[in-house]
This record gives structure tokens, sequence and C-alpha cells, in this order.
């Protein structure tokens, strides 16, 4: 908790802030669904 995973900008041709997120294994894009933990609402809070 509190630790910095990214910052939102606008840069190159976007249409407003965002972040960008990939997970990438030997330079090829995988589907980072299978590497990702979601903590439940009440956690969340």
């Amino acid at each position: 908790r509190g630790d910095i995973i990214g910052y939102v900008g606008v840069s190159g041709r976007t249409t407003g802030p965002h972040g960008h997120y990939e997970v990438r294994i030997n330079d090829a894009p995988v589907n980072p669904m299978r590497y990702l933990r979601f903590a439940s609402s009440a956690e969340a809070d």
C-alpha cells in the first residue's frame, strides 16, 4: 500500500490523461489477467 506504480499524463497522440499498463514476456505482449490478483471491495477500502 502506498507504493507508486505509475504516473498518469498526456503524451503522444492522446485525447486525455491515462495510464498505460502491459505485461511482456520475452518482448511479446501477453494477457495481464493471469498475473493480477483482485481484492474484494472490503479489502479495497
